[in-house]
């Protein structure tokens, strides 16, 4: 009944819901930030519209450490949308508080009311007290003079006259700071007190009724009469619910539970459709012994001698490691949580689970000497562009480089790309262009991935337990290449709210137009869609694979290219093989769709992003 009542909820949560919600240097927020977002699922709140000023707190810092963050909101549920669809709340210019007022607008059932924080209070208080007296002034004295005895003692500090006179302004000084501490707590006593009352009193309740809520006040027992004495409430509320979950009533329950009234129906009624029963036990069909139903399935990974095992069914997951340890010599290590430099961690209650590379990040840091260097906010500096017009071409600069381990670096890179780290993977894609004529400027490239990895080496995929649907993202940068103008091309696929698959790549021809690498860049994404959609088929877990996978890309000419059946003049020339794409959307094996480029998911795979859009990104992979 309470997810059918409208409910608004406002203020100061302290907390974001997203990484594009801050802007500055700020910790590790990812922990909290999820708890934020586990906390408005549990209880079906979302955000209403807004219009106005994005962050709604700052610092007040002018220098680097300025600090910008959205922690005040208007959250509502589903019945107050469905009540007032047109409401929606602006986001006011912050005058004397760090905060950003709201106000909400709109045709909804009451009035907003803007009030000031205490903060606007304090210069109203502050000139209160210099009018009150001159403590703060003697208290300032005192320490001068304190200053000017401790310097005098500096210069002879066995002298019995200036050891006094430290003493007494010492005293001095302690006896104007008690006096101050006094005046401030009997100030506090009225001023504050008062100006708290002015402004706390639209917020909060009368104290009687903060304590009444959640309390039965009366009760009706079985005879129908209203009982309000608090002990007589007692005992017919716990009476009743004895009488619900104990004795015979429970009993009965019990046993209703066992009849399985479907069971009766398949034996009394006409059945037109199919039902599937299990064999009774000990019947079998000569010849199909080994054959299964597939209600139960279990996976073995294996990786040289480290097994995953996986599987719906418990019981038989712990059958299959017991017959394994008969036949080979093997060790039992639990749950698994650490697997080829890959750290897992599962939130059972929240239905997450998480992979990370943190360990791995820290020893190849370690290896390369950068362990102690600068973090770096990107994995490629915006404007920088390499080629090979930077390798070196002297021999100074050729033995310069002859001891940089440019290779190794750019391997070992490449596996946390593979695993993890979707966002390097276009930084890795150009940096190893240049392995066997690298310069100076590449290595300055490789060394700007592991400052970012440094600052970044906590981050983990997250994926959740909501509905399984496949989504992806292509995208291409037109002629990137600096060497041979080729154009660079992206995409990546998202499921249950985290990255599955991605790819940065350069593409094989050359494109003559900006639409025939965003085709290219498609048609490559399309045939990875088709790959993992007959594989997750395979398996039976996602209930929406059999529908089209959705490809969403920037570009409407490749969008009309591939649903277009026809060639035309201006894509003759484009190669036969990634005409593929067409035949995949005719089969309804994808579904191209149109999304804006700034929410391209797959653009930092494509070409170097601002600090912002990667931030804005990153929170929708990870």
């Amino acid at each position: 009944m309470i997810a059918d009542i409208p409910w608004l909820v406002g203020g100061d949560f302290n907390m974001v819901l997203d990484i594009s919600e801050v802007c500055g240097q700020s910790g590790d927020i990812r922990s909290a930030t999820e708890d934020f977002q586990a906390c408005l699922h549990d209880t079906g709140l979302i955000n209403l519209s807004m219009q106005g000023e994005w962050f709604t707190w700052h610092n007040c810092s002018s220098d680097t450490q300025s600090l910008w963050k959205k922690l005040d909101r208007i959250l509502v549920n589903d019945s107050w949308l469905g009540t007032w669809p047109n409401s929606f709340y602006a986001s006011l210019n912050a005058h004397t508080s760090d905060h950003s007022p709201l106000v909400l607008r709109g045709n909804v059932p009451f009035q907003t009311v803007i009030t000031r924080k205490l903060k606007a209070l304090k210069p109203i208080f502050r000139a209160q007290r210099q009018k009150k007296g001159d403590l703060l002034t003697n208290v300032r004295l005192a320490a001068t003079f304190l200053d000017t005895a401790q310097s005098l003692l500096a210069r002879d500090r066995l002298c019995p006259l200036l050891l006094h006179l430290d003493f007494c302004c010492k005293l001095i000084l302690r006896l104007a700071s008690k006096f101050e501490q006094h005046m401030l707590q009997q100030w506090a006593k009225v001023a504050w007190m008062k100006g708290g009352d002015q402004c706390s009193w639209i917020f909060f309740c009368k104290v009687a009724k903060r304590r009444a809520s959640k309390r039965i006040f009366q009760i009706t027992n079985t005879l129908g009469q209203i009982l309000t004495d608090q002990q007589d409430v007692i005992n017919e509320f716990i009476a009743f619910y004895q009488a619900l979950l104990g004795g015979e009533r429970r009993v009965r329950l019990i046993d209703l539970c066992y009849l399985r009234p479907w069971a009766w129906h398949i034996i009394n009624e006409v059945v037109e459709e199919e039902i599937y029963m299990d064999q009774p036990e000990g019947f079998t069909s000569v010849g199909e012994e080994q054959k299964v139903s597939g209600s139960s399935v279990a996976f073995l990974v294996l990786y040289v001698d480290d097994i995953l095992l996986i599987g719906n069914d418990v019981k038989m997951l712990g059958d299959t490691k017991v017959w394994l340890s008969t036949q080979f010599s093997m060790k039992d290590l639990g749950e698994a949580s650490y697997i080829l430099g890959i750290k897992i961690i599962r939130d059972r209650s929240k239905r997450m689970l998480g992979m990370t590379q943190t360990s791995y990040v820290e020893k190849v840091l370690k290896r390369f000497k950068m362990e102690n260097s600068k973090r770096g906010f990107l994995p490629v500096r915006h404007g920088v562009k390499l080629s090979k017009k930077q390798s070196p071409k002297t021999d100074e600069e050729l033995r310069k480089m002859f001891d940089i381990p440019y290779a190794s670096a750019v391997g070992s890179i490449q596996y946390v790309v593979q695993c993890t780290r979707p966002d390097v993977a276009f930084a890795l894609s150009v940096t190893s262009r240049y392995q066997a004529c690298a310069g100076e400027a590449h290595w300055t490239a490789v060394k700007t991935i592991l400052k970012y990895l440094r600052r970044t080496k906590d981050m983990f995929l997250v994926y959740g337990g909501g509905e399984l649907i496949l989504e992806g993202y292509s995208d291409a940068s037109f002629q990137s290449d600096e060497d041979d103008s080729k154009s660079q091309s992206g995409f990546v696929f998202k499921l249950n709210g985290g990255v599955v698959a991605w790819k940065s790549s350069k593409q094989d021809t050359t494109a003559d137009s900006i639409t025939e690498a965003e085709y290219i860049a498609a048609s490559e994404a399309a045939k990875e869609a088709v790959w993992m959609k007959n594989y997750i088929q395979e398996l039976g877990v996602v209930p929406s694979i059999a529908e089209p996978v959705v490809i969403f890309c920037d570009n409407n000419g490749a969008i009309a290219q591939a649903k277009e059946p026809r060639s035309h003049h201006r894509s003759k020339h484009i190669l036969r093989r990634y005409h593929l794409l067409r035949e995949m959307v005719g089969r309804g094996d994808v579904r191209m769709d149109r999304v804006t480029s700034p929410e391209n998911m797959a653009d930092p795979l494509t070409k170097p992003c601002r600090r912002l859009l990667m931030l804005s990104i990153l929170g929708r992979w990870v």
